[in-house]
């Protein structure tokens, strides 16, 4: 668990209060409760990562294609002659 997820954690104990005997279950449910949420965090950053490296693979490959793509059209011009 991150340093934050520890001071979440913590602010959330001292806010619930109640019987120090439910504590311990409280205290597993938020362990387990901040750790998806930390996971689900990660999990959007790399998302967003490779989302951005996807499309810019993308920009790069379509400039390429346009660049052969214009090799070709100066590759094959054809002349039409009119009998």
């Amino acid at each position: 668990m991150t340093d934050e997820g520890r001071k979440l954690l913590s602010e959330l104990m001292m806010v619930t209060g109640g019987d120090p005997l439910e504590w311990k279950d409280r205290y597993d449910n938020l362990v387990k409760f901040i750790e998806q949420l930390e996971n689900r965090t990660v999990s959007y950053e790399r998302a967003c990562l490779e989302n951005k490296a996807l499309h810019h693979e993308k920009d790069r490959l379509q400039g390429k294609l346009k660049y052969f793509q214009n090799k070709l059209m100066e590759t094959t011009k054809i002349e039409i002659t009119f009998i």
